[in-house]
């Protein structure tokens, strides 16, 4: 047996036992890589969609906000309301 150094087979084999292993770790990262977007995106939209119902959410509040106040506006000037002959409310001033 040579004392002295490795012999060539023991190098091939040192080299393709690492190269093995790096193999396995470059797969799990990439799958890792995969996941981590996929989520990322996921969590992406979740938080858009909830940015905007919260953006309609606030226009309907608003909306019916405003509508309130028109009626109250509409009641403050004595306005009436009656329905034509196809159901469509209508609203008239009274007279002062």
């Amino acid at each position: 047996m040579n004392k002295k150094g490795f012999t060539l087979i023991e190098v091939i084999v040192s080299i393709v036992l690492v190269s093995v292993v790096l193999v396995s770790m470059m797969a799990t990262l990439l799958r890792l890589r995969d996941t981590y977007s996929i989520i990322h995106d996921n969590s992406d939209v979740i938080v858009y969609s909830s940015s905007i119902a919260r953006v309609i959410n606030n226009d309907l509040k608003k909306k019916t906000r405003d509508n309130k106040r028109r009626n109250i506006y509409w009641r403050r000037k004595r306005c009436r309301t009656h329905k034509n002959k196809d159901n469509i409310k209508v609203y008239k001033y009274n007279s002062r």
